[in-house]
């Protein structure tokens, strides 16, 4: 039952993740130019939002923190900068969460294949 609930917690970390990261993006770069603080604070949003989901749901937070960063950097971060700019926000979320399981998927085993 616990590999079960990393499968679903990451899932949700990657969500937002995928969301958080590219709708504080947006906001920070509304003229056009993304400065590296910008940046800083973009790849951080994550980061704050896997240590929230952590402390909610008294999981891992090393492990939700690595899920959300990964997620971030492979499946969002290229269509977020190699992107038009005009693609949906609920998109971005939805790489998360396919991120997300898939990042997730060595500590579900790990998890399932320990107990036995």
């Amino acid at each position: 039952m616990r590999a079960i609930k990393i499968l679903f917690i990451s899932g949700i970390t990657g969500l937002g993740a995928g969301f958080s990261f590219i709708a504080v993006n947006r906001l920070l770069s509304q003229d056009s130019q993304l400065e590296l603080w910008e940046l800083a604070v973009s790849f951080l949003a994550p980061a704050i939002l896997a240590v929230f989901i952590a402390k909610l749901t008294k999981t891992n937070m090393f492990i939700l923190i690595i899920i959300a960063i990964l997620t971030t950097i492979v499946p969002v971060l290229g269509p977020a900068f190699g992107g038009t700019g005009k693609e949906p926000v609920w998109q971005f979320g939805a790489m998360g969460l396919i991120g997300g399981l898939i990042w997730s998927l060595p500590f579900f085993l790990w998890r399932l294949f320990r107990r036995k």
